[in-house]
């Protein structure tokens, strides 16, 4: 797996898995989280999972860009051999229609469908959440 190292400011190292959104590297990236949230690197104050990047964020008067890069360095080699996260499965609660959903009628209209088709197409998908983003509670 290749990997590298940008610091991002004094008191924060992105950690860059790769250049494009995939599965392979989206384990990768959950395995470290995983692996940084279960046995913390001393003076990390927050880690932020991307598609591909993690930006780790450390007190630098406690920790410096070469200690943190060094302590996930030998965890990133470790990756290969360690076992995927489980999956969890969560069910969102979503209102079509009406009231919540007034664009239900236009979009089956433009895609010709019925508006049950629309919910069902919607509703009957599993969808892959990389990370919790910018705008509070929307996922990516």
């Amino acid at each position: 797996m290749a990997f590298r190292f940008v610091p991002a400011s004094d008191g924060s190292l992105l950690v860059s898995l790769g250049d494009a959104i995939s599965i392979d590297i989206h384990r990768h990236v959950a395995a470290l989280v995983r692996d940084l949230a279960t046995d913390p690197v001393p003076g990390v104050l927050n880690i932020h999972p991307a598609y591909c990047s993690i930006l780790i964020v450390f007190d630098p008067l406690a920790a410096g860009h070469e200690r943190v890069q060094a302590a996930v360095s030998e965890r990133l080699h470790r990756l290969d051999h360690a076992p995927p996260p489980e999956p969890r499965t969560i069910e969102l609660p979503v209102c079509y229609g009406g009231e919540y959903g007034p664009d239900l009628e236009a979009l089956a209209g433009e895609r010709g469908l019925a508006p049950e088709r629309v919910v069902a197409l919607h509703s009957g998908a599993d969808y892959l959440a990389y990370f919790i983003g910018f705008v509070p509670g929307f996922a990516y």
